[in-house]
């Protein structure tokens, strides 16, 4: 069996890798994409039971058959860390210019994106919001997008899993430039730091007045000055400050400057919030929970909903703990579950709740 589940899992990948690359498609995401598809599938059951009852094929060779989808699929998860592995490993060997989107592969990305018919949508800050809004436009399918986010440790673990992040300064003329930035449909700025994300939007505002542009303030005043200085309307969070919860409406808000109806957009929030509520992201929290939430968002300087190592280092430094590299480095690893670098405010939780760190 195991020649035969080894030639069916090759062949797949070399046939379709060799159509995504026909199709113009890079050679990493081609080849991701090749290994995702390289088991087999759940309707070559039906197939061989049909051809079984047609007497089109034996038992024994049904059988056989059979194990050998099966026995593929069982595969699935390792051909997908190869596949990441593979594209990372590409990827790095290109340095840095990969990540910043000035290899082939970008350059062909940005490039066609840019010429999209439906127009492009282009995100600055690739934080809890910004990782939201791509969700949602990948869910709603119809508009392309690119990232620029200029944390290296964030853009380089999205564009490692082949998401469309670069590695940039937003504010500087030849990235706006070479993004075509005057063409977008939608220019989105989603950066939790006040001063940065204000810089983004003046640097924006300035080059490409006639873009539309939505933004988040922190709150009124903040508003009132963006709508004074730069002409934006932007939108203020009236939700608590649980960052699940308030990524969505902002989400949505973005799906509405599109032209989307608002009772498709209501319903996609609400199929967002619902998988929210199954992966535990998002919890109801009691009213002795409320302290919690207030001391991160204390130390959440840049109101991302996310703390990173720096803001960590300065929680401890702030409650007389340990805080040398070494030990943010440990919390960091043992409270960071999902891999993003950061801790969100259920991983905060779950940090003091098991005292990972103590005086």
């Amino acid at each position: 069996i195991a020649p035969l589940v080894l030639g069916l899992v090759a062949l797949k990948t070399m046939v379709v890798t060799f159509v995504c690359v026909l199709a113009r498609i890079p050679l990493p995401v081609s080849i991701q994409s090749a290994l995702l598809l390289a088991p087999g599938g759940e309707f070559a059951f039906v197939v061989l039971g049909l051809a079984q009852k047609l007497r089109l094929l034996s038992t024994s060779t049904t059988q056989l058959l059979v194990t050998t989808v099966a026995l593929s699929m069982a595969l699935t998860p390792l051909l997908a860390a190869l596949g990441q592995s593979i594209t990372t490993s590409i990827r790095t060997q290109k340095g840095f210019q990969a990540y910043e989107g000035k290899d082939s592969e970008g350059m062909q990305f940005i490039e066609e994106v840019s010429k999209s018919k439906k127009g492009f949508v282009a995100i600055c800050g690739f934080g809890r919001i910004g990782r939201t809004i791509c969700q949602l436009l990948d869910a709603e399918g119809a508009h392309d997008y690119f990232v620029f986010e200029n944390n290296p440790a964030k853009a380089i673990q999205a564009r490692s899993e082949g998401l469309p992040v670069f590695l940039s300064d937003c504010t500087r003329r030849e990235v706006q430039e070479n993004c075509n930035l005057g063409s977008a449909r939608l220019i989105v700025i989603a950066i939790g730091n006040k001063d940065e994300a204000n810089t983004v939007a003046e640097s924006i505002v300035r080059r490409y007045p006639n873009v539309p542009i939505l933004m988040r303030a922190r709150d009124d005043e903040h508003q009132s000055f963006l709508l004074k200085n730069f002409g934006l309307d932007a939108v203020v969070p009236t939700l608590p400050s649980d960052s699940a919860v308030l990524t969505l409406p902002f989400g949505g808000e973005v799906l509405r400057k599109l032209g989307y109806d608002s009772q498709d957009v209501d319903g996609l929030l609400e199929e967002q919030r619902r998988k929210i509520y199954n992966q535990g992201g998002l919890k109801q929290y009691a009213v002795e929970d409320k302290a919690l939430a207030d001391v991160f968002e204390k130390y959440d300087q840049d109101s991302d909903g996310e703390i990173d190592a720096s803001e960590l280092q300065g929680m401890l430094e702030s409650l007389g703990l340990e805080a040398n590299d070494d030990e943010v480095a440990r919390i960091m690893r043992e409270a960071d579950v999902d891999g993003s670098m950061t801790i969100t405010i259920t991983e905060f939780r779950r940090m003091v709740t098991n005292k990972l760190f103590s005086p």
